[in-house]
């Protein structure tokens, strides 16, 4: 799955248009993080 934000990362460096790019990151990087806090949630809850 990581992999595939790496992608598009590079993906959106081709962009011409930089506003486009920053957003398309920044819409990454929320996925991601909401991505992460729910594996740490799981995580959190079995474990306990």
């Amino acid at each position: 799955m990581y992999r595939y934000f790496q992608i598009l990362f590079l993906i959106v460096g081709l962009f011409e248009n930089l506003e486009i790019a920053v957003d398309s990151l920044a819409v990454c990087g929320t996925i991601l993080r909401c991505v992460l806090m729910i594996s740490i949630g799981f995580n959190a809850a079995t474990s306990s």
